[in-house]
């Protein structure tokens, strides 16, 4: 239970995109389909219920893609994280 486990860990992060993007990623990977697709996104909790749990949120659907990721992570003390 993830509930449980958040008492195990110091801080949460939660790295995250778009539904648009994370769609387009997905169905990018070899072997992935809008059906299977659908099948693992109703398991998991919504992206909002997430950033609402997590501590620091790292958006990798930003346009500029990796080097404006490291730059979210840059300002965090690194013992936080």
């Amino acid at each position: 239970d993830e509930a449980a486990l958040r008492a195990e860990v110091d801080v949460v992060l939660l790295v995250s995109c778009s539904a648009a993007e994370q769609r387009r990623r997905c169905l990018a990977r070899p072997g992935m389909s809008e059906p299977k697709l659908e099948t693992i996104l109703a398991r998991q909790l919504p992206d909002a219920d997430k950033r609402a749990r997590a501590d620091f949120v790292v958006d990798t659907g930003l346009s500029s893609g990796v080097a404006e990721t490291r730059a979210q992570l840059a300002p965090r003390d690194r013992r936080e994280i």
